[in-house]
Formats: C-alpha cells, sequence, structure tokens
C-alpha cells in the first residue's frame, strides 16, 4: 500500500516507529508544548536575570531562577500544592480543541488555544510587591519572542546571526498570536499565588509529508557579491566582494537599514 505521505504541524501521517524514551508516549508527535516551555524559560531566565537576582533577595524565592521549572499541564490547585512543582513555574497547555479552517485553496489551517500560565508561588503582600512585576515582564517577553520567533538564549540560526525561528521550524507553527493576557493574585486555600497568564492562538498548515525526501528547512543564504574583474576601473568605486546574509525573518531594522 503506498504511504499517505501528509503532514499536519508536526504530525506526519502515517507515523514511523521510534525507540528509546521517545517510544514510550506520543509526546514527539506534538513537541510545541515542551519546546515553547524551555524557549520561554530560557528568555526569561536570561533577559530578567540581572534584575531579579537582587530583587528576589529576603524572598521564599531568594535562591530560585525567574523560572524555575516549565511543566505542559494546566496549573490545577492540587498540582500547585505538590511537591513536585518548583516554583516560579510556567505551565504550557492547549485546550484540546483544534479548529480546522480552510487556508487557501489547496490547505487546510489547524488552530489551536494555548495558554501560558507563570505562577510566582504563594507569596504574601510585601513579596508581591517586590517582584510581582515579573508577570507582567513574562507577557511582554513573550510578545517579543512571538516577534522574533525565537530567542537567542534558546537557539541561534546556522549563520549564528538571529535567533533561530524556533515557532516556525521546531514548533511547525504557520502563525501565532496573543489574543489576551491577564496577571493578579489567586487565592487557593490558604495562600495567595501571584502569576500571570498569556493566550496564544496557532496555526498549523497541512501538506505533503518531505521527510522521505530529506528535505532540509534553511534559516538562510549566503550571497557574494563584486566585480567579475576586481582589476578593472570599476573596482575603485564597487568593493570586489562582500558577503551578505539574509536571514530567514527580518524585523523592522530591514526597512531602516536597506530601504
Amino acid at each position: 500500500m503506498p504511504d499517505f505521505n501528509r503532514i499536519v504541524g508536526s504530525a506526519p501521517m502515517p507515523t514511523t516507529a521510534v525507540t528509546g524514551d521517545e517510544a514510550k508516549t506520543l509526546a514527539s508527535l506534538d513537541p510545541a508544548d515542551d519546546i515553547m516551555g524551555k524557549l520561554f524559560k530560557a528568555g526569561m531566565n536570561n533577559d530578567l536575570a540581572p534584575r531579579w537576582n537582587t530583587a528576589r533577595l529576603g524572598t521564599s524565592l531568594k535562591d530560585a531562577s525567574p523560572i524555575a521549572m516549565h511543566y505542559p499541564a494546566e496549573p490545577t490547585p492540587d498540582l500547585l500544592r505538590s511537591t513536585e512543582i518548583s516554583f516560579p513555574c510556567l505551565f504550557v497547555h492547549h485546550d484540546g480543541k483544534p479548529r480546522t479552517e480552510r487556508f487557501t485553496a489547496k490547505k487546510w489551517a489547524t488552530k489551536r488555544t494555548w495558554y501560558l500560565q507563570y505562577i510566582l508561588g504563594p507569596l504574601d503582600e510585601a513579596e508581591h510587591r517586590k517582584i510581582g512585576f515579573a508577570t507582567t515582564y513574562f507577557h511582554m517577553l513573550v510578545s517579543e519572542i512571538i516577534r522574533m520567533n525565537g530567542h537567542p538564549a534558546y537557539a541561534m540560526d546556522t549563520n549564528n546571526v538571529w535567533p533561530r525561528p524556533v515557532l516556525d521550524f521546531d514548533c511547525s507553527f504557520q502563525d501565532v498570536k496573543i489574543l489576551g493576557s491577564d496577571s493578579g493574585q489567586a487565592r487557593i486555600g490558604d495562600d495567595f499565588y501571584s502569576g500571570s497568564l498569556v493566550v496564544l492562538e496557532t496555526t498549523e498548515l497541512d501538506g505533503e509529508n518531505t521527510q522521505h525526501l530529506n528535505a532540509v528547512k534553511h534559516t538562510g543564504m549566503n550571497l557574494t557579491l563584486g566585480m567579475t574583474d576586481p582589476s578593472s576601473e570599476e573596482s575603485d568605486m564597487i568593493e570586489a566582494s562582500s558577503t551578505v546574509v539574509f536571514p530567514y525573518i527580518f524585523d523592522d531594522t530591514f526597512d531602516e537599514t536597506f530601504g
């Protein structure tokens, strides 16, 4: 029987057999929650640490990083009170209700709603005043990581110039947008937990599964520009050879520099 050779996001159809720990679960067919957890954790621990490491002193989180761990599940009251969780913790999960709609004449898009819940932990009012802004900073950082499609603290591209476009290449997202956010304190039992919520919508496209063709995604290309004959008179006015790197994504500085 010929292969179906289809793929939606990161899920190939048909799947192939794997070995080791990967074979024990189906998590590798949907790696986005683990990747996003590691991505936002790396960015937060890199960018907030210079201020966090001083502000945390005198609080119950005096020895903790801005994000001590990430967990791929909804933060239920029982989970928050369990010894399994180290705070601050980033919980990453989706609502389990994918929606499919036509994207183009020949492609379909699957959309999912994700919840990034960053919880500092049970803090008293004085602690919340000291380090509670971390929950707002988290939202700001998430928006910039989405805009840049990655963060250098997590991974760089092959040219080591730009952050690797993780949300596209590794999560297989065609698009990511923020639907909303909230922050504050919630009472669970006798404790008040400080945290924030960022709601995302992701889009994943269907298509032909080209893995069997050993297809490779490229993060950029190098072009050499210059004169065919560097000894010509024009070479006095034009640099003979220069290498220009075109990254996979551009931000606003592209127009400012080259526009």
